[in-house]
């Protein structure tokens, strides 16, 4: 069975950490239905978090570094590199994979040693204050060594500063 538990419990165990990166699946968020949505609703839900996850944020002290807050929304995986299509809003949902919450203290948001396609692309939300999108289709290096698949998604980016 997976561990849920409450976003703020969680955010609290962070704000004193020191790791570069912390992560949590939207499925281990207790009370979130996000992982139930998908399309635009989906999206529209994930700004909510991103949201609240800032709020939360920016009350504690500075010395907690945290510069993102993140939500990566899986797309898919294929065995060619994607490239940003307006239907791609669409496929977003949570069967294969839950989109993931991510926090960084690293201002780097993407890894360089990556064989990727990235663009920024317009959030489909009225009034969207603090928040920027990018499309990434990618592969790390471990997955180029092997010829894996590439993985898709779009990365909601919320600065914490």
């Amino acid at each position: 069975m997976k561990k849920v538990i409450d976003l703020n419990d969680w955010l609290d165990q962070i704000s004193v950490s020191k790791t570069e990166i912390e992560s949590i699946h939207f499925d281990s968020i207790s009370g979130f239905e996000c992982e139930k949505l998908s399309g635009l609703e989906l999206v529209h839900c994930t700004y909510q978090l991103l949201q609240a996850v800032v709020v939360f944020v920016r009350s504690l002290a500075d010395t907690h570094g945290i510069k993102h807050a993140i939500v990566f929304l899986p797309v898919g995986i294929s065995d060619e590199l994607e490239r940003w299509h307006v239907d791609i809003w669409n496929r977003l949902d949570c069967v294969d994979e839950p989109p993931s919450l991510y926090l960084l203290r690293d201002s780097q948001i993407f890894d360089e040693d990556s064989e990727e396609y990235r663009c920024p692309i317009a959030v489909p939300i009225e009034n969207k204050v603090f928040l920027r999108a990018v499309f990434r289709s990618f592969r790390n290096q471990e997955a180029i060594e092997n010829s894996w698949e590439f993985s898709s998604g779009i990365y909601l980016i919320a600065s914490i500063d």
